[in-house]
């Protein structure tokens, strides 16, 4: 009985059986991907945008089934937002306004800085706080043009910071004491207790302002009362312009005026306000400021807006000031 012996075929493999999909235009015009020619899709790997680097707006098709001798076609090109409109379903008008909106908001979110709040110079620059994000400028030199207010001002303040030096031990440990009850200004909401010195130059330039006597003890500071002035009123008479502040009583005496130059009408806050001097004595339930104020800064035109502050000073200390604002009417 002869055996049967098979041969065992040998092992193979077979070729993967791939379908041939559409071109690659048909597929990317049909929201598809296109893959190459090794069976992987465009995607796979590293990409472009994950360097930063933007996709090119506008591309080519591919020239397909060009033999030798052919004219060759016209090229082709597809925009990106066009393509981008068949992705989305939406009508070509409609993606573009939806793509600008989108960039101008990416774009606006790259122009803020966002920093820690400061304030102040930093190297060659000047920052302080907008209203809405930092402001920040490169650091110049103000002009000085050494006015009589200005030489004024900076007289009283050297010849008190000298005058500080001249007193006793115990004079200066009062103004001291007096000054740790005191905090200054706050600044990006930080403060701190005054020191002697500061306290002391500044009651002593404050009664200066206002023609008073300097002291060598720290004056008790005591409850100071609202100001009798509720309204300024502005009217234009003939071309003749009119500044009065209206009262219910007699301010105190050394009332401080202060005002800034006539700003548009569009403003609700003043801006660089300077020291007029002291209120007078009011007549006919008012005082009138027109002429200190037209000294100083001109007559305000017809629709400007006019900004008045004021606050009284008792003993070298300075009251809350009160700010009032008008606009300059048209002549009657």
């Amino acid at each position: 009985m002869k055996s049967e012996v098979r041969n065992p075929k040998t092992e193979r493999r077979p070729k993967p059986e791939t379908r041939k999909g559409p071109d690659g235009v048909t597929r990317l015009l049909a929201g598809v991907g296109a893959h190459s020619r090794f069976g992987i899709r465009n995607s796979f790997g590293l990409r472009p945008s994950g360097f930063g680097f933007r996709p090119r707006s506008e591309f080519s098709t591919p020239q397909v089934g060009i033999l030798a001798g052919e004219a060759r076609p016209a090229e082709k090109t597809i925009s990106a937002r066009a393509v981008s409109s068949v992705h989305s379903g939406l009508p070509p008008g409609d993606h573009a306004r939806r793509f600008n909106n989108k960039t101008t908001v990416e774009r606006n979110k790259r122009m803020k800085v966002k920093d820690v709040p400061q304030v102040g110079k930093l190297g060659l620059t000047v920052t302080w706080p907008g209203r809405n994000v930092l402001i920040r400028r490169t650091l110049v030199t103000p002009r000085n043009p050494r006015s009589g207010a200005q030489l004024a001002v900076r007289q009283s303040l050297s010849t008190q910071a000298a005058a500080y030096d001249q007193l006793s031990d115990a004079e200066q440990e009062a103004w001291i004491a007096a000054a740790a009850q005191m905090q200054t200004k706050p600044t990006l909401g930080q403060s701190g207790p005054l020191t002697g010195l500061q306290l002391f130059t500044k009651v002593n330039c404050a009664l200066l302002a206002i023609k008073g006597t300097p002291v060598t003890l720290p004056p008790v500071k005591s409850r100071l009362n609202p100001l009798p002035i509720d309204a300024l009123n502005i009217t234009n008479t003939g071309g003749a312009i009119a500044l009065k502040l209206h009262t219910t009583d007699a301010p105190p005496d050394g009332t401080m005026l202060r005002a800034c130059a006539p700003q548009k009408s569009g403003r609700r806050q003043g801006v660089s306000y300077r020291l007029l001097g002291t209120l007078d004595t009011p007549t006919d339930g008012s005082v009138d400021i027109t002429s200190v104020y037209t000294t100083r800064f001109g007559v305000p035109a017809v629709g400007s807006r006019v900004f008045v502050s004021v606050n009284a000073v008792v003993d070298g200390y300075e009251d809350v000031p009160l700010v009032f604002s008008g606009r300059v009417p048209a002549s009657t």
